[in-house]
């Protein structure tokens, strides 16, 4: 899904990644609806097609102000990080929160810029206030990040990449009122 949805960042006009038993398995506990998953046939045609083996890639690291505007993480080593941003609407999923606790929780320490939390879903956003983190005495990935001194969870948003609610920091100038 991420992959997906964020083909267009990358300037596709589409990414299409056929369903397999991972997306079936995902799929067993949010629908009970009936479903036929669809193919390309044996004769379809493209104008390209693209196949990455992702062991080889590295992970990048999105800079303001465009999505464009990135770089391989380890070219960003001498970067001053003056605030983080965990989640997105395409990518900020439950594991994403728990393993980000579990690294505030094993530190012990505060936080040293100001942290946001943006869940993809309103799914993830419950788990983030209701799941206990393995190995925290039954603490929620929300109670780890407040005694961190992270924000409160946003609800999910396009925040950063649309221009949207006070999470966003990626705005080149502070929105104006016209009179």
């Amino acid at each position: 899904m991420t992959l997906c949805n964020m083909v267009i960042e990358a300037g596709g006009k589409n990414g299409i990644v056929p369903a397999d038993s991972t997306t079936y398995k995902y799929l067993e506990d949010k629908t009970s609806v009936p479903y036929e998953p669809v193919y390309s046939d044996d004769t379809a045609r493209f104008l390209t097609e693209y196949r990455f083996d992702i062991s080889k890639l590295e992970p990048l690291v999105a800079k303001p102000h465009s999505p464009d505007n990135r770089a391989l993480a380890r070219e960003c080593k001498d970067v001053k990080i003056d605030r983080v941003y965990i989640g997105s609407c395409t990518g900020g999923k439950t594991e994403d929160f728990m393993a980000a606790a579990k690294v505030f929780l094993a530190s012990g320490k505060k936080v040293k810029v100001p942290t946001f939390l943006v869940p993809a879903t309103q799914k993830v956003w419950m788990d983030v206030y209701s799941l206990p983190v393995p190995g925290s005495g039954g603490k929620t990935c929300s109670q780890i990040f407040e005694e961190a001194g992270c924000d409160t969870p946003a609800s999910p948003t396009c925040g950063a990449c649309m221009g949207g609610p006070r999470d966003t920091y990626a705005r080149l100038n502070e929105p104006q009122i016209l009179g």
